[in-house]
């Protein structure tokens, strides 16, 4: 389970170094669960930003599937899990942020147990979607993926310093 969970961590972490860097502060690992500490992905808030976020979102679940060969629930769970948060934020992009498939229309707040058939399967693509993204950048970048959740597993908590160092940078190539 350990070994699951450092490498779901670190999927989320070297996507989002790969494509923000510099925006992980920490990972870390308990017996039960992990936790991978950004700064904001939201600069303006575009949809480049979103599909950004998404894809980071996703890519837990596409390193476990990468690595693994399978998935677990551990993308799931609360309203704070990787799926709630990444569904949440395509229905706002749609409902809320006149960046979806409604245009500039603002529909308000998302009932989840409300959704549409329309707008259940068009979340299952985008998640679909995210995770493939995912899978691909990770599946390019396995090596340091495997490196990364092994230290991991080891370390029980790594810094962005580490981290960086894994990707090959330095400090000052993050200033």
């Amino acid at each position: 389970m350990l070994h699951r969970i450092a490498v779901h961590e670190a999927g989320h972490a070297l996507a989002a170094e790969l494509l923000v860097p510099g925006s992980v502060v920490k990972l870390s690992l308990s017996d039960s669960n992990g936790l991978t500490e950004r700064r904001s992905a939201f600069a303006e808030l575009t949809v480049e930003e979103i599909e950004t976020e998404l894809l980071i979102l996703m890519s837990g679940r596409a390193a476990e599937r990468l690595a693994l060969g399978n998935i677990s629930g551990g993308a799931g769970g609360d309203r704070e899990s990787d799926l709630a948060l990444a569904t949440g934020l395509i229905l706002r992009m749609d409902r809320e942020l006149g960046l979806g498939r409604n245009g500039d229309a603002w529909l308000g707040p998302t009932d989840m147990h409300r959704l549409t058939e329309e707008e259940k399967q068009r979340v299952r693509a985008k998640l679909e979607q995210a995770e493939r993204r995912a899978y691909a950048l990770l599946g390019s970048n396995k090596g340091i993926l495997l490196n990364v959740s092994n230290d991991l597993m080891q370390r029980r908590e790594m810094n962005a310093k580490v981290l960086s160092r894994w990707l090959g940078r330095t400090p000052s190539d993050l200033a």
